[in-house]
């Protein structure tokens, strides 16, 4: 009855500007409650409780309206709600003859309107409410609610306390175009979908948490409690979800936490993803998707105080900026660590030849005093070349 109430005008003005007749909706009591003649607002439909009583549709001649007041020629049919029970009527007003055979056309309409607002209603409902229980368990204190109550708000939607739980942060983008403005919000919904559509596990949950974000809590089988294993298998998964997003034009980035068996590691596991993610975009640019697991060692740089970086940052890095090819001689220290101080491997990786990298090596080995096989050296430089760029991104 609330739904008929709340979509009774709308239904009446779109039916008859498509029917090119009027349209009443009333109650069960036979109040009119939408109509395309504003003046029948608030009006009592005399005929209505008989439709409601017999369920059938009744037919108001001309002679009939002209004996009855406030009463005009047409048929009303009643409205059945999803359960079958009776919340209203819907009437067209005009000759019998010519508005009858619209009649059953326009009936079935409004209900199937009516059950698709309250399914998109009740949809939104759920999605809003698990949003809230995200956000309680993300800021969970027991001293203020207590986890078994978030708990079982949670079992609703598909929780399980028999597996453990991996976080995924999932940041996407849409194109930029003119045709898409005004669409955020189905862009956003088919973003959502095609995430719940790749993690669809009976006890996996995806939120959207607000601009383009939304976070996954992955449910780990038995053979994913090893958190190598369950990282790897978890970034297969968003690889897929990044091709299904891509056909949408939708570009995706993601970082995944470390697993958790509670609800109170819940959060430390979202707050690692988001956080893998953000520092992964800035010492791996051209990747997308970020584990915990594999980047431990930027998450304890990350800690230390910006002073303290700085000053590690000009004592190793300041003799090299003054260098005309600085750029390239950093990227050759870090490629040069990366690759296990490999002279092939690392010439591959930078796309240079060979005796190019061998020059480098020698200039650096000259402005340093030191080989760049010396290990604890070249950490150290490595170390200052990250440093430099979180310092740089936090500027």
């Amino acid at each position: 009855m609330v739904m008929l109430e709340k979509y009774a005008q709308e239904i009446s003005d779109t039916t008859a500007k498509i029917i090119g007749y009027g349209v009443l909706v009333t109650d069960r009591d036979g109040i009119v409650i939408g109509s395309s003649d504003p003046e029948r607002m608030g009006q009592s439909i005399y005929e209505v409780p008989e439709v409601i009583s017999s369920r059938k549709g009744y037919i108001v001649t001309e002679e009939e309206a002209e004996r009855v007041k406030n009463t005009k020629a047409g048929v009303t049919y009643p409205i059945e709600d999803s359960d079958g029970h009776i919340i209203g009527t819907i009437a067209i007003t005009g000759d019998p003859d010519k508005v009858d055979p619209f009649a059953l056309i326009v009936r079935k309409q409004a209900e199937m309107y009516l059950r698709e607002k309250a399914i998109l209603e009740n949809s939104l409902y759920r999605e809003k409410t698990l949003q809230n229980i995200i956000k309680d368990i993300l800021a969970l204190d027991p001293r203020v609610t207590g986890k078994a109550s978030l708990a079982e708000k949670l079992r609703e939607f598909g929780y399980t306390e028999r597996k453990p739980y991996i976080a995924t942060f999932l940041d996407y983008q849409f194109p930029l175009s003119k045709t898409l403005l005004g669409q955020e919000s189905v862009l956003h919904s088919r973003a959502l979908s095609l995430t719940r559509s790749a993690f669809r596990n009976d006890n996996d949950i995806s939120v959207g948490i607000g601009g383009n974000s939304i976070l996954i809590f992955h449910a780990l089988t038995e053979n994913d409690t090893d958190p190598k294993n369950s990282s790897s298998l978890l970034s297969e998964k968003c690889n897929f979800l990044q091709k299904q997003m891509a056909t949408h034009k939708i570009s995706a980035s993601f970082g995944i936490g470390s697993p958790v068996s509670d609800l109170d590691g819940w959060h430390t596991s979202y707050s690692e993803a988001r956080e893998v993610l953000e520092r992964g975009k800035i010492f791996h640019p051209s990747r997308t998707i970020f584990s915990i697991s594999e980047h431990r060692f930027h998450e304890l740089i990350a800690t230390t105080k910006r002073e303290t970086r700085e000053h590690f940052v000009r004592k190793y890095l300041m003799g090299l900026e003054k260098q005309k090819d600085s750029r390239e001689l950093k990227e050759t220290i870090q490629s040069w660590c990366e690759n296990s101080f490999s002279g092939k491997d690392t010439a591959e990786a930078m796309h240079i030849h060979r005796n190019t990298l061998q020059y480098r090596i020698r200039k650096l080995e000259h402005l340093y005093g030191f080989s760049m096989r010396d290990f604890t050296r070249m950490m150290e430089l490595y170390l200052a070349l990250q440093l430099e760029k979180l310092s740089l991104h936090q500027k």
